[in-house]
């Protein structure tokens, strides 16, 4: 099964150079904010979704947060600190798990039409097609799992089709 997952360009050259995109930790992710007295993410997963454009989504907001540090460092930013890498995954379905994270926020999300019930809907069928996100309990090898990147352009905070992203680089093999 394909997969996405997006992150910055920064992160993903170090994905690159360690040859694997690994489990999430704390100290690694840009998502670790406390939503509604909650981490957004786990530990010991890899956050993955079936819609390049949702990791679109989910890289841009790793570079909105890089661009965070940077500016708090006052760092300037540089051009590539604005690119988002999609890589593609291929893995079994049966490797995958629901994203817990994702359903406990949809379940609360009463106007959205992704809104789900975690007690109920939680499993990997619906997490992809109502919450386009699952996640892998393992690091995820470049050259096996991992297959290919793309580079884009972020041009605003969370891109959702408001306007074409610019490409930087097409798919490329890893």
């Amino acid at each position: 099964m394909i997969l996405y997952h997006g992150t910055s360009w920064s992160i993903a050259q170090m994905i690159l150079q360690e040859g694997k995109i690994k489990v999430c930790k704390r100290e690694r992710s840009p998502y670790q904010v406390n939503l509604h007295e909650r981490n957004f993410t786990e530990e010991g997963y890899v956050y993955l979704t079936d819609d390049e454009n949702e990791a679109r989504v989910y890289g841009s907001g790793a570079v909105n947060h890089w661009q965070t540090l940077q500016i708090k460092k006052g760092s300037d930013i540089a051009e590539e600190d604005k690119w988002t890498c999609i890589f593609e995954i291929n893995l079994a379905k049966d490797e995958l798990r629901p994203d817990i994270n994702e359903c406990e926020i949809r379940q609360n999300d009463v106007f959205s039409s992704r809104r789900i019930n975690k007690c109920t809907e939680c499993n990997i069928e619906n997490c992809l097609v109502k919450i386009k996100a699952v996640r892998c309990p393992r690091d995820l090898v470049i050259g096996e799992d991992v297959l290919r990147y793309k580079l884009y352009h972020v041009r605003s905070k969370y891109w959702h089709g408001e306007e074409y992203p610019q490409v930087i680089k097409m798919w490329s093999q890893c």
